[in-house]
């Protein structure tokens, strides 16, 4: 008997090994893809973060001159309080 073997037909690795380059590289691709997409989310998060900062630096120098007035204020109102009852008891002291 005749022993013949059957070769593979040469195509058919190339084929095969065609087809898990082009799935390999549309996978990079879309990996590629992906990290761009998440690196402008990033940028913008960054730009967001920054915004955020800026605008509670703001608020906590509004606050602190706020505070300050109050209390400018408030040393004003103890000042006229103190008058006021140094002259009432002077209003009384002359009846």
């Amino acid at each position: 008997m005749e022993e013949k073997k059957k070769r593979m037909n040469p195509w058919v690795p190339a084929v095969i090994m065609g087809v898990v380059v082009i799935l390999f590289s549309f996978y990079a691709l879309q990996i590629q893809s992906d990290l761009q997409d998440a690196r402008k989310e990033i940028e913008q998060l960054k730009s967001q973060v920054a915004e955020a900062v800026k605008n509670a630096e703001m608020q906590a120098a509004m606050a602190s001159k706020n505070a300050m007035e109050a209390q400018r204020q408030n040393q004003i109102a103890v000042e006229a309080l103190r008058q006021a009852e140094e002259n009432c008891k002077k209003a009384n002291k002359r009846k």
